[in-house]
């Protein structure tokens, strides 16, 4: 096994090219975009030989350039070898499972303590490689797709696209206008499935929606339906181009859509001159309906540094974005931490419900809560 890693985790601006050769540069095996951007190659040699490996690059942003591509941050590295390697896990009922290569049943899994910027990390004893468990409300069930079944929401099913023209099929029972989400993550995280939801009542046979894309630049299928009548709704799920392999990896999260909202950011760290004060763009995303004002404030700033909390009205400009200003006093130097937090008002502008904070999707499945507050020293006067 050889296998890069740069793009997909590093975030180097690179798409890297790999190939296994002889010693006379005869190509045996070359690899692009096998683990998102990033190649890797699984090769059994047919006899003793020596071999080698090239790696090179284009840039990450096609242009009109057709040529190779370097630079300072084109950062990877690079992990060859004959022994255990882990490629992803899935997880059910709070059990790790690793898929990969030259995996035995001495290759124990192993998991490492989650921290502030990152999830629980799972390998394997006596292994190389490594993948991170995706982190999951704990109302939510994992389960690992073996066949047909039946499953209570809400739920991730995990599985694999082995075979050709291969169909996964899970069912839960629904309530007759209920509304439900069916969604699957595999291109976004780096994996091949190439997805397709159906999803049919099944006392009927009619099919009540199906969906390939999420949207133009979301590879991945995504769904929301209501239930016709009472019973048995089946999803369906397969490769659009009937692909299949070891890495047709998927998670399918199923579960029953209510009014609800979501915050972000498009950064993880802001500066704030105390001079000026800096404006931190919250971007608010309501769901199913959702109509309540939100108000959305910075928590735990250091000393002297304060924010002016923004509403984000149901409807009009504040509605799918609002604007948090944040000040500091001239006294004030340092780092620190902190986060966005919003909260659902009531018809008397009282806050309801549980606070949500806002995250920065920081890597494919993996997002921050926690943001870093850059506070320099003021300039001289001139």
């Amino acid at each position: 096994v050889a296998s890069i890693t740069a793009n997909q985790i590093l975030k180097s601006p690179m798409d890297a090219v790999m190939q296994l050769t002889d010693v006379d540069g005869h190509v045996l095996v070359q690899s692009d975009d096998v683990r998102g951007l990033d190649p890797q190659i699984v090769y059994t040699a047919p006899s003793d030989q020596d071999l080698l490996i090239r790696v090179f690059a284009f840039p990450e942003t096609p242009n009109s350039t057709v040529g190779f591509g370097g630079a300072s941050n084109f950062v990877y590295t690079m992990t060859v070898t004959t022994d255990a390697f882990v490629d992803h896990i899935a997880d059910a009922d709070g059990q790790v499972a690793p898929y990969g290569y030259n995996l035995s049943q001495a290759n124990v899994p192993l998991l490492a303590g989650a921290t502030e910027v990152s999830p629980v990390i799972a390998s394997v004893q006596d292994g190389l490689g490594w993948a991170w468990r995706a982190p999951l409300e704990s109302s939510w069930g994992r389960v690992l797709f073996q066949g047909p079944m039946a499953v209570e929401l809400p739920v991730v099913v995990s599985g694999h696209i082995t075979d050709p023209n291969e169909t996964h099929s899970v069912s839960f029972t629904a309530a007759k206008g209920d509304k439900y989400r069916a969604a699957v993550r595999s291109k976004s995280d780096g994996f091949l499935l190439d997805s397709k939801l159906n999803i049919v009542q099944r006392s009927t046979g009619k099919q009540l929606a199906s969906n390939d894309d999420a949207s133009r630049s979301q590879y991945d299928a995504s769904v929301d339906f209501s239930a016709k009548e009472d019973g048995e709704i089946e999803v369906r799920l397969s490769d659009v181009v009937e692909g299949f392999g070891p890495r047709h990896f998927y998670q399918l999260s199923i579960q029953k859509l209510a009014p609800d909202f979501r915050l972000s950011v498009n950064a993880d760290h802001f500066l704030v001159a105390q001079d000026k004060p800096a404006e931190i763009t919250v971007s608010v995303a309501r769901d199913s309906g959702f109509n309540q004002k939100i108000r959305i404030d910075a928590t735990e700033l250091p000393d002297g540094v304060t924010a002016q909390p923004a509403v984000s009205e149901p409807k009009g400009d504040t509605s799918k974005s609002v604007k948090l200003k944040v000040s500091v006093d001239r006294r004030s130097v340092g780092n620190a931490s902190f986060q966005i937090v919003g909260a659902a008002l009531g018809g008397d502008d009282k806050p309801t419900g549980k606070p949500v904070a806002a995250s920065f999707p920081l890597r494919p499945g993996i997002s921050l809560s926690r943001f870093w507050l850059t506070i320099p020293p003021a300039k001289p006067p001139k």
